[in-house]
C-alpha cells in the first residue's frame, strides 16, 4: 500500500486506521493482531478516540497525542505511541501544512545517528 492510497480515505477513523496498519506492516505483520484485538475490545470507544484524534491532529499534534495517550498511558491497549504518530501523520491527508510527523524507532535512530538527536 502506498502513502497516496492511505491518504484517500472516506474520512472515518477506522478506514484510516486499517490503511495505516496495512501501510506500516510492509512485509511483516508483527503486532497487527494485538492492535486489532485492542480496537475490537471496545469498537465504539475506539471509533470515538480515532476520529477525535484525527480531527485534533490537523491543528494540534500534542493534543492529538493526548487523545490517544492521556496521562502517558495508551487509550487503546495497543497500538502504542510509535504507531499513533503514523496514524496522525496520515490523518493530514497528505497536506504539506499538516503538523504531524512520523516518529518511530527507524526515524528516532536516524535522528540520533545522523543528527545528534538525544
Amino acid at each position: 500500500m502506498t502513502r497516496a492510497q492511505v491518504w484517500t480515505t472516506t474520512g472515518d477513523g477506522f478506514t484510516l486506521l486499517w490503511r495505516a496498519l496495512a501501510w506500516s506492516s510492509g512485509s511483516r505483520l508483527r503486532q497487527k493482531s494485538r492492535r486489532l484485538d485492542s480496537v475490537a475490545a471496545d469498537v465504539s470507544r475506539a471509533e470515538k478516540l480515532l476520529t477525535a484524534a484525527a480531527e485534533v491532529s490537523r491543528q494540534d499534534p500534542a493534543g492529538a497525542c493526548a487523545v490517544l495517550r492521556p496521562d502517558r498511558r495508551n487509550a487503546l491497549l495497543s497500538p502504542g505511541p510509535s504507531f499513533f504518530t503514523k496514524f496522525l501523520y496520515f490523518a493530514g491527508g497528505g497536506a504539506p501544512e499538516h503538523p504531524c510527523l512520523i516518529l518511530d524507532r527507524v526515524v528516532a535512530t536516524a535522528l540520533r545517528d545522523h543528527c545528534g538527536w538525544t
